[in-house]
């Protein structure tokens, strides 16, 4: 959060605007705004795996368009980019002189591969591209506030530069389990990755099981992004009424995207007796309807 933060604090101007594939982690508007930028959403569809696609891109770039911020592996909808998407959208960020922040806290979440491929790594973009990424998710040391990002020296000095009027510094025991997370936790890291696997293929099966919901089989992260339009009730509603009737907590869609109200976020970051009872839960919530 911090290194998004400064990079956008170092790179905006009044006016410059974002591009970000919708839907898209709510905190990323609040903080272009802080940063004096304006969000320009591109609507990222159900039917194309909620992956962003360079045709789209190019319909929403405008003179103002200064930066392009992607998460792949996504929260919330799971979307994974491909390569030939990615060199596709690397190509026209040359093209229009976009700089890129590529959010990878999710990256080695990713099912269908074991391949890691970030945007930085074509062609021309290492100077244009700023990573960012965690040990929160893929390592689930969230507690820790462990964040880094790595991108083109000019931009790293600035953040740099700023870091002390804005947190100071990583506690130091933080940064020190972090090492040991990297240095020793990649076995553990991919055991996690087959258990989220499992759960991932258990919510997705059940989910298309029941009536007036359904989902695509996200790609990474560890949410599905349902589709509840169906059952005639906003995320909103639907989301309150559940939490009210079964005590089941799912995030409306709306929150990431003015275009996601028929859609909810679920997570499987949890054990697999949760998700089980949490699905029995929802699938009798939506008998009732």
């Amino acid at each position: 959060m911090a290194a998004l933060y400064l990079a956008f604090f170092c790179l905006l101007n009044p006016g410059d605007e974002v591009l970000i594939p919708a839907p898209y982690f709510s905190n990323y508007g609040p903080m272009v705004a802080m940063c004096r930028g304006t969000v320009r959403e591109i609507e990222v569809k159900e039917e194309n795996d909620f992956i962003l696609s360079v045709e789209d891109l190019r319909a929403a770039v405008t003179e103002k368009s200064r930066i392009l911020l992607l998460n792949s592996s996504c929260n919330p909808t799971g979307g994974l980019i491909d390569r030939e998407s990615l060199q596709k959208i690397a190509e026209f960020a040359k093209e229009k002189n976009l700089f890129v922040f590529s959010d990878e806290v999710y990256r080695h979440l990713n099912f269908d591969s074991d391949e890691i491929f970030s945007i930085a790594t074509l062609p021309g973009m290492k100077k244009r591209t700023l990573i960012i990424d965690s040990v929160s998710k893929s390592f689930a040391m969230t507690g820790f506030r462990v964040g880094f990002a790595t991108g083109p020296v000019h931009l790293i000095e600035l953040m740099t530069k700023c870091v002390e009027n804005v947190y100071s510094a990583v506690a130091t025991p933080s940064q020190y389990a972090a090492l040991v997370a990297f240095d020793k936790g990649m076995e553990a890291m991919m055991a996690m990755k087959k258990e989220y696997k499992k759960r991932r293929d258990f919510l997705v099966s059940r989910i298309n099981e029941m009536d007036k919901i359904s989902c695509i089989m996200p790609k990474g992260a560890f949410y599905v992004f349902a589709n509840i339009k169906k059952t005639g009730l906003s995320a909103e509603e639907f989301a309150e009424r559940l939490l009210e009737k079964e005590h089941v907590a799912v995030i409306p869609g709306s929150n990431f995207s003015k275009n996601a109200s028929g859609y909810v976020r679920i997570s499987y970051g949890t054990s697999m007796e949760k998700i089980e009872d949490g699905l029995n839960r929802m699938e009798r919530f939506l008998k009732s309807l």
